[in-house]
């Protein structure tokens, strides 16, 4: 069930990015999201999945006719958020020990 709602929230992430980013498209959200999800799991055994997300990421911001400059945005602004999260977790992580 949780695996379910975070790959629910891939899609939703997808689709506030790319409205911050100027491009209102709620399908293209849903087929990036799931384009993602399945990037990050065929991509596995790629340390961190670099690249693979991100080829994955142009090649279906091609097909919806999302300008290149706004895919790659929003690869990067998935990247930044992730490390977002791990500093996040570092933090938490150090507190719990004292």
């Amino acid at each position: 069930m949780l695996h379910a709602a975070g790959k629910g929230w891939i899609v939703a992430e997808m689709a506030l990015a790319l409205a911050l980013l100027g491009v209102r498209d709620v399908g293209a959200a849903l087929w990036l999201g799931l384009g993602s999800a399945a990037a990050s799991v065929v991509g596995a055994p790629v340390p961190g999945q670099i690249g693979a997300v991100e080829g994955t990421l142009a090649g279906l911001g091609a097909a919806l006719a999302i300008a290149p400059p706004t895919v790659m945005a929003l690869a990067l602004a998935r990247r930044v958020r992730g490390l977002v999260w791990i500093g996040v977790g570092l933090v938490l992580a150090g507190g719990a020990k004292r």
